[in-house]
C-alpha cells in the first residue's frame, strides 16, 4: 500500500506517476486526501495502464470534479485487475458518476464501488440501479 500527500504541483505528480509507471508488484494504490485535482490525476492515469497488479484504488477526498471523473471513468478499462474502486468524496456530480457507473459496469472485475458524497441528484438513479441486477460484479455500492 502506498499513501502519500500531493499539493498540486506538476512536478510532484510526473515524478509519482514516473515511479508507478511500470509497477509490478503494487496492489494497493491509497491517494486519499491528498490533493488530487483533475489537472493532476490525468497524469496519474497513464500509469494505471502499466500497472498490472493493481487490484485497489482509493482517490477519495480529493477534488477531481466532474471532467477529471469523466477522464478517469475512460481510463478504468486498463486497470485490467482492478477489483476495488472508491471515488468518495471527490464533487464528482451527475455527469461524472454517470460516466464512472456505465463504465464500470463494463468493467470484468471491480466487485467494490464506492461513489459516495459526490453531490449526486436524481439523474444519477438510473444509470446507478442499472448496476443492481448483475450484483455478481458489484457487491458494495455506498451512496
Amino acid at each position: 500500500m502506498m499513501e502519500a500527500h500531493i499539493d498540486d504541483e506538476e512536478r510532484v505528480i510526473e515524478t509519482l506517476t514516473k515511479k508507478l509507471h511500470g509497477s509490478l508488484k503494487l496492489s494497493t494504490l491509497c491517494l486519499r486526501s491528498c490533493g488530487l485535482t483533475e489537472n493532476n490525476v490525468i497524469a496519474m492515469l497513464h500509469a494505471i495502464k502499466h500497472m498490472p497488479s493493481l487490484k485497489v484504488l482509493d482517490i477519495s477526498d480529493n477534488s477531481i470534479g466532474p471532467d477529471g471523473a469523466i477522464e478517469l471513468a475512460e481510463h478504468l478499462k486498463y486497470g485490467k485487475g482492478l477489483i476495488e474502486f472508491n471515488i468518495f468524496g471527490n464533487n464528482c456530480q451527475d455527469d461524472g458518476i454517470i460516466k464512472i457507473v456505465e463504465n464500470t459496469k463494463d468493467h470484468p472485475k471491480i466487485q467494490n464501488l464506492n461513489i459516495g458524497m459526490n453531490d449526486i441528484t436524481s439523474k444519477s438513479i438510473y444509470p446507478i440501479e442499472q448496476l443492481f441486477p448483475i450484483l455478481t460484479f458489484f457487491s458494495i455500492i455506498e451512496l
